[in-house]
């Protein structure tokens, strides 16, 4: 999903679908040719995502490398800096990075689980956000000693083409990103993030049982042109 910025672009997922090869027109029409052509577009959109997964997928070979090394790699290469801790950008990802990875791997420390709710009723989803929120308050306040959280934020920034910001969790070996890319500066960004995340790379147990971590590679290989 791409949420609009002005003339940026966020990245908040590291899903991204687009056409790639052949390119098919359709004359739009109305009612339910519309409709049709609409399928049609997701149906050849979703197969193609899904062809370039494979070939992702096969292309793959065995050579991790762990998260102090990406740390030194970015910097070196990318001229990466460490967000700081007192910076607005770095307490809002690490509320909402810790409250996920509590929610994860140790929900009851979080207390009841959130409530059912309906977009189409007000109060429900107001209800459950002011819910959310307790859960985040909670979770910002859990201690170390019952639930091991080493966050770290890394910033890189490219004159013309947008900034790019990557958090992680040592404790739980977790990485992702986000980025806000200037006009024309998307597929600069778009590499960047691909070179990043297959130097972070897989092993050969995670190719072999499929894990979280070669899942997570082979969609970014697979949504970034």
């Amino acid at each position: 999903m791409r949420r609009g910025m002005g003339k940026k672009n966020r990245m908040t997922s590291t899903v991204i679908q687009g056409a790639d090869g052949p390119t098919s027109v359709f004359i739009a029409g109305k009612g339910k040719d519309n409709n049709i052509i609409r399928r049609l577009r997701t149906e050849m959109q979703r197969k193609q995502y899904q062809r370039r997964r494979a070939r992702a997928a096969a292309g793959l070979t065995a050579d991790a490398h762990s998260l102090a090394e990406v740390c030194i790699y970015i910097r070196e290469r990318y001229h990466a800096e460490e967000v700081n801790a007192s910076d607005i950008h770095y307490k809002e990802e690490y509320r909402s990075l810790k409250a996920s990875m509590i929610q994860k791997y140790q929900p009851e420390l979080l207390g009841e689980p959130l409530p059912p709710y309906d977009f189409t009723d007000v109060e429900a989803v107001k209800n459950y956000l002011e819910k959310c929120e307790e859960q985040v308050q909670r979770a910002v306040g859990i201690p170390p000693e019952q639930f091991p959280f080493d966050f770290h934020q890394y910033q890189i920034t490219i004159d013309g083409c947008g900034r790019l910001d990557i958090v992680m969790d040592f404790s739980h070996d977790y990485i992702s990103y986000s980025y806000s890319a200037e006009k024309g500066g998307r597929k600069v960004m778009d590499g960047i993030v691909k070179d990043i995340w297959l130097y972070y790379g897989v092993s050969k147990e995670d190719i072999e049982q499929e894990s979280e971590r070669m899942q997570a590679l082979l969609t970014i290989l697979a949504s970034m042109r």
